[in-house]
């Protein structure tokens, strides 16, 4: 599905680069009211704090230590199970505007193809815990989603990616990293009662 969106690629030399830029500007806007969220939902603050700064300096080393592999492409940018329909035994994906927090230029960036795979993880997450909010018994229903997606993306678009492993990996955690930072200032401005999902899944995130 999404593998096909796009076949406009060029050259991954600045990709690591455009994700460690992002992740840094992401970190910076979070701010002080993203802290005091994050601050929140842990048991023990100072520690729950130091957790998220290991965890993403972790992995912007990581990716700073990547070679350049893969392509890049044009993005749907805001890709998420909204943005989704089944008919006829077909998904339709809709809504290219992507982000509308972000610019029209940083929206036509051509960019990794794990930006738009990190959305649809993201999103399989918040619908996990939303599930949650709303009475449902707590299970692992982000696992084999995001296991299935995952196995199908990969067996369809291995030609886009980055062929070593490690450093595919290392693209697709900074930029789950990225787009949960983004859900966290997202929520502290806009829906409050929400900021409880990235905040907590900051804490449990592996680096």
């Amino acid at each position: 599905m999404i593998a096909s969106v796009s076949t406009a690629m060029s050259d991954d030399r600045n990709t690591r680069w455009l994700v460690l830029l992002s992740l840094a500007l992401n970190l910076f806007f979070v701010g002080i009211a993203g802290a005091l969220a994050v601050r929140h939902y842990t048991e023990a603050p100072a520690a729950g704090t130091a957790l998220v700064d290991r965890s993403a300096a972790a992995r912007i080393e990581r990716l700073a230590a990547a070679a350049p592999r893969g392509v890049r492409l044009r993005q749907h940018g805001d890709l998420h199970l909204g943005q989704v329909l089944r008919s006829d035994g077909q998904w339709l994906i809709f809504d290219f505007e992507g982000e509308p927090a972000r610019t029209l230029a940083a929206r036509r960036e051509k960019h990794c193809p794990y930006k738009d795979v990190a959305g649809m993880l993201r999103s399989f997450a918040y619908a996990a815990a939303a599930a949650e909010k709303k009475g449902a018994v707590p299970a692992d229903r982000r696992g084999p989603a995001r296991k299935a997606f995952l196995e199908g993306y990969r067996s369809r678009a291995r030609a886009l990616l980055p062929d070593d492993p490690a450093t595919g990996q290392a693209l697709l955690a900074s930029l789950e990293l990225e787009k949960l930072l983004y859900e966290l200032r997202y929520e502290v401005g806009h829906r409050p009662d929400w900021v409880e999902i990235p905040a907590r899944d900051l804490l449990r995130e592996e680096p």
